[in-house]
């Protein structure tokens, strides 16, 4: 989701790069843009590991600020790190019997995206079935999870879950 308007200079780079097509002004518009400008302006928009991956497919990593790299390690470990979490709650709860489905993101990202940094995930839903859910929740706090508030306004409630 674009969060902030982009500056037309700014679509003429992401847009080629990360559709991943030959565009022959490709070149001269980067070369135009400030990539430290361009950089803000995706970090904005919670996408700069994603142009970064595909910035350095274009460009070369030898044509980028090393921030743009630091951009796809950073989203790369934080998206792995929360499929591997996935991972080894999901078969925590497989030896219990219980079934879990990753929904939106999490999902998506745990069975279709193959490089990390270009899905960035900031949680992870999932799926139980209700007469589950008793089970699921005890064996997530022997896990060291901990039930919490959506917000302030409200109180953590295991039977909201």
């Amino acid at each position: 989701m674009i969060k902030y308007n982009l500056d037309k200079k700014y679509t003429d780079v992401i847009l080629p790069a990360c559709a991943a097509v030959s565009c022959s002004e490709f070149e001269s518009r980067f070369k135009k843009v400030d990539q430290r400008e361009l950089l803000e302006v995706c970090r904005k928009n919670e996408i700069a590991s994603i142009v970064g991956h595909y910035l350095a497919e274009h460009v070369g990593a030898g044509g980028l600020l090393p921030e743009w790299a630091e951009e796809v390690e950073q989203m790369a470990a934080k998206t792995g790190g929360y499929l591997k979490e996935l991972s080894r709650v999901a078969g925590i709860f497989e030896i219990e019997g219980i079934a879990l489905i990753g929904l939106k993101n999490c999902g998506i990202a745990a069975n279709l995206i193959r490089i990390p940094a270009l899905f960035p995930m900031g949680d992870v839903d999932v799926l139980v079935a209700r007469e589950d859910f008793p089970r699921a929740h005890e064996l997530l706090e022997a896990e060291g999870y901990e039930l919490k508030a959506p917000n302030k306004y409200k109180k953590a409630d295991f039977n909201e879950g």
